[in-house]
């Protein structure tokens, strides 16, 4: 898969210049011409990478990295600055905005390249993103949910997936099923930022699991929004002709054919409030076992373990 890069610069010839070396290179590029656009293009869009423009009017490129740091929906884009100054100055206060790197003008183009793929590489190892999403994959989650144990603070681990979801890829390809995974991805970041706290955690295990650390008076919230927003969009997934019958029909190996509702979102919730855990592992357990008791239930349905011991 392509990664894809976002060129923020009010320069027009200099965008265009970077973004056709870009194309060249084999990536997909956005562009945007000031900071208000380029930020709200890396929330619709979610890159890969920023390259950023420091000089700009109406917002600078360390306001545009300060506020991509502080949303939810971006703030693990890695951002690279340019600016034609070359003052020390600039370069602290960038770091201190949140930028992964810093290129000064003029540039050599092959730097700006190696640059690039650096903080793509490093970017990709650091959190062991998953490709599709990029979100923090196993050692990132384990690392996080051992994190929450070891500060002796509550916490809820919820455990999600797709019910359905395999017959939906049957019947509408793989890139159509990467599409939906994308989508939730996406819900799960917007319902955290609005129901979470600012330090809850979203990772992504693979296909299409996820696992989201937040507190337990946070975890109630987080769930019914995320499938009202779920169930609301997810039609728009199907064709018009299985929107009107509420069901898609697929082909064993055998040539039965077969009836599947919609896909739904199956959650479990773990939680230390009234047991304790010693490992990641007793607390993706616990998890589970709700999530598949969660799949017992029609629709999409949430389920958080309330006992003890």
């Amino acid at each position: 898969m392509k990664s894809k890069i976002l060129v923020v610069d009010d320069e027009l010839s200099i965008a265009d210049f970077l973004g056709g070396q870009l194309v060249n290179r084999g990536y997909d590029v956005l562009k945007a011409f000031d900071g208000e656009d380029g930020i709200d293009l890396a929330r619709k869009e979610l890159p890969d990478l920023v390259l950023l423009d420091v000089r700009m009017p109406k917002m600078d490129g360390f306001e545009v990295c300060r506020k991509l740091r502080e949303d939810r929906m971006t703030y693990l884009i890695p951002v690279i600055m340019i600016t034609g100054k070359k003052e020390q100055e600039d370069k602290i206060t960038g770091i201190k905005s949140g930028a992964d790197d810093y290129v000064t003008k003029p540039f050599e183009l092959p730097e700006l390249l190696a640059r690039i793929e650096g903080v793509l590489w490093r970017t990709k190892v650091g959190k062991g993103s998953n490709p599709l999403t990029g979100l923090p994959g196993t050692p990132s989650i384990e690392h996080e949910i051992s994190k929450r144990i070891n500060s002796g603070s509550k916490y809820a681990v919820c455990y999600l997936d797709l019910d359905n979801f395999k017959a939906y890829n049957d019947k509408y390809g793989y890139e159509q099923g990467d599409k939906a995974i994308t989508f939730t991805s996406k819900i799960l970041i917007q319902a955290i930022a609005k129901e979470g706290n600012v330090d809850d955690f979203l990772g992504h295990i693979g296909g299409d699991d996820f696992i989201i650390v937040t507190t337990p008076e946070r975890v109630e919230g987080i769930c019914r929004l995320v499938i009202d927003n779920f169930d609301l969009n997810i039609p728009e997934f199907y064709a018009e002709e299985d929107r009107e019958s509420g069901y898609i029909e697929t082909i064993d190996r055998r040539g039965n054919p077969h009836s599947f509702p919609f896909m739904a979102l199956s959650i479990g919730v773990s939680t230390n409030e009234r047991r304790i855990f010693n490992s990641p592992l007793e607390v993706s357990a616990i998890a589970t076992e709700m999530k598949q008791y969660a799949k017992t239930f029609t629709g999409s349905t949430y389920k958080k373990d309330r006992r003890t011991g």
